[in-house]
């Protein structure tokens, strides 16, 4: 049985993914091809065959193992905490730098099928009217779909027509669908061509903080990824967690790892705890002076 080899094979530069993502590289031995479990092993974002001229390339797919022949490069797929890919596109607000227009803000980066679709022209009407909110927050809002800019440009004219907004943030043209495959947004069970409706959100360290997938068919709730937003933001400056159905002003959890003595002093309004490991507390950044004095008096 064949074994993941440490370097790169005989034929391969050693140079990072096409996309700069995490590489595997696994080896055909003379005793037989290696096999793995796909649900168990890695999420595999694409398989690239490296031609060899003395072997034919040769790829057998199964429902649970990928077998494998000769050379492969497994480019992974993006998860919670990896650096956002950064990229260069055209946009109807002209061409950019994806971190670079991050900047020091939190983004949302989101795609969709087609222009002139209806689904879609609902939320890009939405995301406009809700464009105060993001701005609020520290969050740049961008859009994503495989038709090119002027194809965009007409559309912002229904968008406004149709939804009474007019379109206030960048839609990226991805024509070459570079930008969709880097971040996983074609899914070909699905299409071929057209993005899925993807949702990421990215922070001021250009890391994934959240990834949602929904189906072409199916909107999506602007309303939760602004309380996703809250979440993030909240969690990321306290040492807290956000429980079901949460919503800004709500009461939070403290998190398992900090200790009473800790907590004592991060928390000064003090907690119920119904149990050892669920501390429930008011928001922090939603406390006053009286609220503290208050439970000082008591």
């Amino acid at each position: 049985m064949g074994a993941v080899a440490a370097g790169p094979p005989p034929d391969s530069t050693g140079k990072p993914g096409r996309f700069g993502l995490p590489i595997l590289i696994l080896n055909y031995t003379p005793r037989g091809c290696l096999q793995f479990d796909l649900a168990r092993t890695l999420d595999v974002k694409r398989c690239v065959i490296h031609k060899q001229p003395t072997r034919k390339p040769s790829l057998v797919v199964s429902k649970r193992e990928i077998t494998l022949y000769q050379w492969k490069e497994i480019e992974m797929a993006l998860r919670l905490g990896d650096i956002a890919p950064d990229f260069t596109a055209e946009t109807t607000e002209g061409p950019i730098s994806f971190h670079e227009w991050i900047g020091d803000s939190w983004a949302v980066l989101f795609s969709h099928p087609k222009d002139f679709t209806p689904v879609c022209t609902t939320e890009l009407g939405e995301c406009a009217r809700l464009k105060p909110e993001f701005d609020r927050r520290n969050v740049k809002v961008i859009g994503l779909s495989v038709d090119p800019t002027d194809s965009h440009k007409k559309w912002a004219e229904d968008i406004r027509e149709t939804q009474g907004t007019a379109l206030n943030f960048p839609v990226i043209a991805d024509p070459d669908h570079k930008i969709a495959e880097m971040y996983d947004m074609i899914h070909p069970e699905i299409s071929d061509v057209f993005t899925v409706r993807s949702v990421y959100i990215i922070g001021p360290d250009k890391k994934i903080k959240l990834m949602i997938t929904y189906p072409a068919s199916t909107g999506r709730n602007f309303d939760e990824i602004l309380r996703v937003i809250d979440s993030l933001q909240l969690t990321a400056k306290y040492s807290v967690a956000t429980p079901v159905n949460w919503k800004d002003g709500d009461d939070v959890i403290i998190v398992p790892s900090m200790s009473d003595e800790e907590a004592k002093t991060k928390f000064p309004a003090g907690w119920k705890a119904p149990k050892p490991y669920l501390r429930i507390t008011p928001q922090p950044n939603k406390i006053t002076s009286t609220d503290t004095a208050a439970k000082s008096a008591s």
